[in-house]
């Protein structure tokens, strides 16, 4: 691979079908997913790599530092929605623990991004405020504020998070206001 070759990264990308759209629309790129239960793909394409990462959570990031483009992160803090999006300078005491678990993923994720490297992470509305915070603390300068993620097959926590705000009748039926509606902000790392 010459070193002009852009190389983009799906942590946590799941079975990789996001990256596989991008990977047969943008042949000239490199493609990696890491996820713990990597599945093969009939007919992959030579550009896509499916890594069988053990945990976003446990273990570094199995990519070499300044050598990444652009890291993708759908659901940094999964289904880790709380009610309470008002203050996310006050993180409750049941949360520190995984905000120290995501903070290390968001440091790992910016030591392999090159220096004009960018990250765009997939969250419900719910969990933005943290996202956002967690950027800034850990280095990131967002340069797209986050908005409703338009590609609803995006992956596929991001169809379940839009099927279940879809045909749960106990939500109220606003996506601009929604917690569980999947946000989307990219930020650029700042080294």
């Amino acid at each position: 691979m010459d070193k002009q070759t852009e190389i983009a990264v799906d942590v946590g990308g799941g079975k990789g079908e996001y990256f596989l759209r991008r990977a047969l629309a943008e042949p000239q790129k490199v493609f990696v997913v890491l996820d713990p239960q990597i599945e093969q793909i009939p007919d992959k394409p030579d550009n896509l790599f499916l890594v069988k990462w053990k945990s976003d959570k446990d273990v570094d990031l199995p990519i070499k530092p300044n050598s990444v483009d652009e890291v993708n992160i759908s659901m940094l803090m999964g289904e880790l929605i709380t009610r309470d999006v008002s203050d996310a300078n006050n993180v409750p005491e049941h949360l520190r623990k995984e905000f120290t678990q995501f903070r290390r993923i968001l440091r790992d994720t910016k030591n392999m991004l090159k220096s004009d490297g960018i990250v765009t992470i997939v969250e419900p509305r719910g969990n933005m405020n943290y996202v956002l915070r967690l950027l800034t603390d850990e280095g990131y300068k967002v340069i797209k504020p986050a908005s409703k993620v338009e590609d609803k097959n995006r992956s596929a926590f991001v169809g379940m998070f839009f099927d279940f705000y879809q045909h749960n009748p106990r939500i109220k039926k606003n996506e601009e206001t929604s917690i569980i509606i999947p946000l989307e902000v990219k930020a650029q790392v700042i080294k």
